[in-house]
């Protein structure tokens, strides 16, 4: 099995979790990943995590990170398969610290734009009234969408497409 190249751009991105362009695309999880995979990965590198059920509409499967070097992590996996379709993360700012917020939103959307290219989307309105940015790059089975929104969170949403 292969995996993410890990953090080659890691001190530049001031402990930013590193996507890769290819199917394997966060880290040490790659697509192909069942629920019991991704646990045991994240015992072996002695990480804490949650794990919870959504058995209601849209049912998936939840293994969350609260600390992952500042980044909040979510693995969302098929209720029926197990198989990993979507990964989450999440940097907060304090609401008094905008400039620094986007500050990181640069070094992340330099860091995409590296890896992934131009972006498919981009929107940046400063007037907006909740989400000021939104990125949107697609390679493949793979969507990653980078917001940073009034709530002074950066967010980062790759999604696999193909479930």
């Amino acid at each position: 099995m292969r995996y993410v190249f890990a953090f080659t751009c890691f001190l530049l991105l001031s402990h930013f979790p590193a996507f890769s362009q290819n199917e394997n695309i966060w880290e040490f999880v790659n697509w192909e990943m069942k629920l019991k995979q991704v646990q045991d990965s994240l015992h072996e590198r002695q990480i804490d995590y949650s794990y919870s059920l959504n058995d209601g509409k849209g049912a998936f499967i939840k293994v969350s990170i609260a600390d992952y070097q500042g980044w909040s992590v979510d693995f969302l996996f098929s209720m029926s398969s197990q198989l990993l379709y979507q990964i989450s993360t999440k940097k907060k700012f304090a609401q008094t610290d905008v400039e620094k917020g986007e500050k990181e939103l640069a070094k992340v959307s330099e860091y995409l734009r590296e890896t992934w290219g131009a972006p498919l989307k981009e929107m940046e309105d400063k007037t907006a009234p909740f989400c000021q940015y939104e990125y949107v790059w697609g390679v493949g089975n793979t969507k990653i969408t980078a917001t940073y929104c009034k709530t002074s969170t950066i967010s980062l949403s790759v999604v696999y497409l193909k479930k």
